[in-house]
C-alpha cells in the first residue's frame, strides 16, 4: 500500500441516501505543524480516527483529552474542537482515520459523545477497526466496488460502531472472489493492452459471466474499471512528478497525450495541466474514482 491518504471524487450525482467517502489514510506524524480546527476546516461529515502508537490530543469544548494508542474520537465538521500531535508527549502520532457523510450521521455523533464521551477505548481485535483497516487496505487495492458498493462498506462500519456502543459485535461481508482477481490482475497491467478473456481468464469464469458479475458489484464494466485505474495513475504522477503529460500519457496505456488529456478532462472536468497546478490543500496524496 502506497498511498497514505485517499480522497474520492464521485463521477456522477450521488443520492442524499447514500453514504459518501470524502477520503481514508493511514499517517504518522512526527511535526506539531499537524492541527486541525473544526470551526475552521472545510466541508462536512463526521471524522473518526484511531491511535495505532503514540499520542495527539483532542480539544471539546476547550477540555482536551489525550488519544494514545487503542483509543479513538467521533468528531463532527464543522464543529466545536481540536486536534493535534505534541512531540512532548510522543515521538509520533500513527493513526487510521476515515472522514464521511450521509444519512443519520449526526444521530451516530450524538449517541457516541451520549455513551462514550468524546475519546473512548476501542480494542485493536473490534469489529470497527478490523473493518476500517479493511476498507483502508481494500481502498489502496482498488477492491471496494462503486459508489453503492462504498456506502454500503460505509453503513457496515457505522453498525459495527453502534454494535460496539451496544456491546455486541458482528463480521464483515466482501466482494466475489472472481471479481476480486479480475480487478487486481487490471490493476496491476491497467498500463498494457490488456483483452476480455486475458481478465476473465485470471478471474476464472467466461467473459460473458465476467463481465455482468464484474459490474453488478464494481457498477462499471471492465473497459471502464481499466480506464479509472489509468487516470487515478495519471493523477499521482501528475502530482508527484514533473514528468511532461505527454510521458505520464504513455505510463498511464495511451498513444497520445490528446487522446489522454481528452479523456481525463471528460471523467474530471479539467485538463491535466490545471489538475496538476490544483493547490496542495485540495487533494489527497492519491484519487480514486467512484462511478
Amino acid at each position: 500500500m502506497t498511498a497514505n491518504s485517499v480522497g474520492f471524487r464521485y463521477l456522477s450525482e450521488s443520492s442524499d441516501r447514500l453514504y459518501r467517502i470524502y477520503s481514508i489514510g493511514h499517517q504518522t506524524i512526527r511535526s506539531e505543524t499537524y492541527s486541525w480546527n473544526g470551526l475552521t476546516r472545510e466541508g462536512g461529515g463526521l471524522i473518526f480516527q484511531y491511535t495505532l502508537q503514540g499520542t495527539g490530543w483532542l480539544e471539546v469544548g476547550g477540555e482536551r483529552h489525550k488519544v494514545g494508542r487503542g483509543r479513538g474520537f467521533l468528531v463532527q465538521v464543522p464543529g466545536d474542537h481540536k486536534y493535534a500531535f505534541d512531540a512532548h508527549e510522543a515521538g509520533e502520532w500513527e493513526f487510521i482515520w476515515l472522514r464521511f457523510e450521509g444519512p443519520g450521521i449526526e444521530e451516530l455523533w450524538r449517541e457516541w459523545m451520549d455513551k462514550v464521551g468524546p475519546v473512548a477505548e476501542i480494542a485493536p481485535q473490534d469489529q470497527p477497526i478490523v473493518l476500517l483497516h479493511d476498507l483502508y487496505r481494500d481502498v489502496a487495492l482498488r477492491q471496494t466496488g462503486d459508489r453503492f458498493a462504498m456506502s454500503l462498506r460505509i453503513y457496515e462500519w457505522m453498525l459495527s460502531l453502534l454494535r460496539l456502543l451496544a456491546g455486541k459485535q458482528g463480521e464483515p461481508a466482501g466482494i466475489p472472489g472472481p471479481c476480486r482477481n479480475a480487478a487486481a490482475m487490471m490493476n496491476k497491467f491497467f498500463a498494457k493492452d490488456l483483452t476480455l478473456g486475458q481478465v476473465a481468464e485470471q478471474a476464472g469464469v467466461s467473459p460473458g459471466h465476467l463481465c455482468a458479475m464484474f459490474t453488478r458489484y464494481y457498477g462499471v464494466t471492465p473497459i471502464e474499471y481499466i480506464r479509472n485505474r489509468r487516470l487515478e495513475h495519471g493523477a499521482k504522477l501528475l502530482r508527484q512528478t514533473e514528468l511532461s503529460v505527454s510521458r505520464i500519457a504513455v505510463l498511464c496505456g495511451y498513444d497520445n497525450a490528446s487522446y489522454f488529456g481528452k479523456v481525463f478532462h471528460k471523467v474530471l472536468g479539467m485538463a491535466p495541466s490545471a489538475y496538476r497546478q490544483l493547490p496542495p490543500g485540495e487533494i489527497e496524496d492519491a484519487m480514486r474514482l467512484l462511478e
